[in-house]
């Protein structure tokens, strides 16, 4: 059964998103780009719900380019139900496995999907 997206719009230095806890399947991300990104960012995922970025390895990382004239505005990324034994963390940063996280390059918007069970 799929849940509602979890949404973040801002991070935090060190701290993942926990966007599920429990066994699950990651189905897809969302992220909505930042227009005026003069920096590109980072997009982190864990199975975990106990990941401190910077120090955890991802188990998934995306890079989010800095804003250009050809740059798509949504990027849609479908994992395909996954499955997560322990829940689904995530972190937007300046840098791939960072953990300092992005401010002005970051993305407008991160939406994590997952269905309930493993």
């Amino acid at each position: 059964m799929a849940n509602a997206p979890s949404v973040s719009t801002a991070w935090t230095n060190t701290t993942a998103v926990t966007d599920y806890s429990g066994a699950c399947r990651l189905d897809s991300v969302k992220v909505r780009c930042n227009p005026d990104a003069a920096a590109a960012s980072y997009l982190m995922l864990w199975d975990s719900i106990t990941a401190t970025p910077g120090t955890t390895a991802p188990d998934f990382a995306v890079l989010l380019p800095a804003s250009t004239a050809t740059r798509t505005t949504e990027v849609n990324i479908n994992f395909g139900g996954i499955v997560c034994a322990t829940g689904v963390q995530s972190f937007v940063a300046t840098a791939a496995n960072g953990g300092t996280a992005a401010t002005t390059s970051a993305p407008q918007r991160v939406e994590v999907r997952v269905s309930q069970g493993g």
